[in-house]
């Protein structure tokens, strides 16, 4: 999400194949995803997060049982300021544990 929609090594990254680690955002404040330009830190960002960690969990199994080990221990959500991963990846991962356990009972 965070290369252009145009950048040509924006699949390779996608695939895992591009050998870079991380993808910064170019100190951009905006990316575009399937059209719609979405601000950095916004909800609408935070959704995308959530997505793509639902997508991660459903693909490996090997990282729903990690989550899934932390038990019900509650996760750190950031203060306002910090980075969006911060602030929606430990919501989105506390929501999709309880949708797991739930799924297991």
């Amino acid at each position: 999400m965070k290369l252009q929609e145009t950048d040509p090594s924006r699949a390779a990254v996608a695939a895992g194949t591009s050998g870079r680690r991380r993808v910064g955002t170019g100190g951009r404040r905006s990316f575009r995803w399937r059209g719609q330009e979405i601000a950095v830190g916004s909800p609408e960002h935070g959704a995308l997060i959530a997505r793509a960690t639902e997508a991660k969990l459903l693909a490996h199994a090997h990282v729903r049982q990690a989550l899934l080990a932390t038990g019900m221990s509650l996760l750190y959500m950031g203060q306002s300021g910090v980075a969006a991963l911060g602030r929606y990846m430990p919501l989105a991962l506390m929501v999709l544990r309880f949708r797991l356990q739930n799924r297991m009972m």
